[in-house]
């Protein structure tokens, strides 16, 4: 990041190189103000070769990866050794602490209830299994079984094993995962153990099945029982493409008042809260100064939330244009399936959330509430203000 000539990284799959030059712009920008225009950059550079994973470490140097890639019998895992829970890892990460960005893959399966089936010794889904009360990074095999993965039960997850909640949770997770390694299997036993597995896989001559044994024909309850796996199957599924309202910029709608806006729609404005690097309405921001059509898939629907941002919006961040954006945003927020919408304004960068409260993060980490911290007074603009959002909210 210090360096303005061709320097070369390997390739999203890790079959040649790639030669990548930093814009003049950025060499030795590294300050926190700096940060907004380093991720703009990294984001581009990890969509044109196909990054899914970006780190910033020792503050001067930056990694791209493609997340659960198998290389030299190593899988490139951000989270390979847990989280750092010290003292902050500065937003330039730190020495071997790496400040990472991911975009999770797309979801386009669900779960299927395959009901419950007994296990014995050699096992049925995979020889290797995670304890869901345990938060730091545990090893599995891999979908083929030709290497080993590191899997980290999230900590809000941790030995939540008693409700129905606590499976459809930790199954999002979970489907999650599979997805990211290729597994087409879960199977929960005792109450505390999660198997991942592809089914019909060969290891060591015996072929994994979840059924190579008999159904189970009582209940095996939520997690399972000793010896007998609660399993569920992973099935494409076909998700209705979601597209939003764009907004015709015309004279009238440009008249339109927040309230005429808010009372047809049924959101409220909450006013300015404070937001942090957790996250308050979501962990995904959308860049309202960069036009696109952004896919983004919402947990709590099931579906994929299409967020459309035309160059006629991106180009007018006036005070004067917020209730187009707004209006906008309510539209994208109701067929996308989201209560909540935040405008967040850090200097000249302008970036608009979408998410659900009180539901957890499409990352995983946290579950998001705009009042988590508290509110704070009116920083000046209708966008909201440095690590302030600006909130409007839909009750449910």
């Amino acid at each position: 990041m210090r360096i303005g000539t061709i320097q070369q990284i390997y390739s999203a799959d890790m079959k040649t190189f790639i030669n990548i030059t930093i814009p003049s712009t950025l060499i030795n920008k590294l300050t926190n103000s700096d940060f907004n225009n380093w991720n703009t950059w990294a984001i581009s550079i990890a969509n044109q070769y196909g990054f899914d994973t970006i780190g910033y470490q020792a503050g001067y140097a930056i990694f791209f990866g493609k997340y659960g890639f198998n290389y030299n019998s190593v899988v490139y895992q951000y989270d390979r050794f847990g989280i750092y829970t010290g003292p902050a890892c500065l937003i330039f990460g730190n020495y071997g602490i790496n400040h990472v960005y991911y975009k999770p893959p797309i979801i386009t399966t669900k779960l299927v209830d395959k009901g419950c089936w007994n296990d014995t010794v050699p096992r049925t889904i995979q020889p290797a299994w995670l304890d869901l009360r345990i938060s730091t990074p545990q090893q599995m095999y891999s979908a083929d079984m030709t290497s080993i993965i590191y899997i980290t039960v999230p900590s809000n997850l941790v030995s939540k094993l008693l409700t129905a909640d606590d499976l459809n949770n930790l199954n999002t997770w979970a489907l999650l995962i599979a997805t990211q390694f290729g597994f087409d299997t879960i199977g929960y036993q005792a109450g505390w153990a999660l198997f991942f597995g592809k089914y019909g896989v060969t290891y060591n001559n015996i072929i994994y099945k979840y059924d190579r044994y008999t159904i189970y024909t009582g209940s095996c309850g939520l997690f399972g029982l000793g010896m007998v796996s609660h399993v569920f199957n992973v099935q494409q599924i076909s998700i209705p493409t979601t597209t939003s309202s764009t907004i015709s910029l015309t004279s009238s709608v440009t008249s339109i008042s927040l309230t005429t806006i808010l009372s047809s729609s049924g959101f409220i404005d909450k006013g300015y809260w404070q937001d942090d690097s957790t996250g308050i309405i979501e962990r995904m921001r959308y860049s309202m100064s960069s036009p696109g059509n952004y896919s983004a898939y919402n947990y709590q629907t099931g579906r994929i939330a299409s967020i459309v941002i035309t160059s006629t919006l991106s180009s007018n961040l006036t005070e004067q244009n917020f209730t187009n954006w707004l209006s906008w945003a309510v539209n994208t927020a109701i067929s996308g399936g989201y209560n909540t919408i935040g405008f967040r304004k850090t200097g000249t960068f302008y970036n608009i959330l979408f998410g659900n409260y009180n539901k957890i993060s499409y990352d995983m980490v946290a579950i998001m509430k705009y009042d988590r911290i508290g509110a704070v007074s009116n920083p000046g603009s209708l966008y909201g203000g440095d690590m302030i959002c600006h909130v409007f909210y839909k009750p449910v």
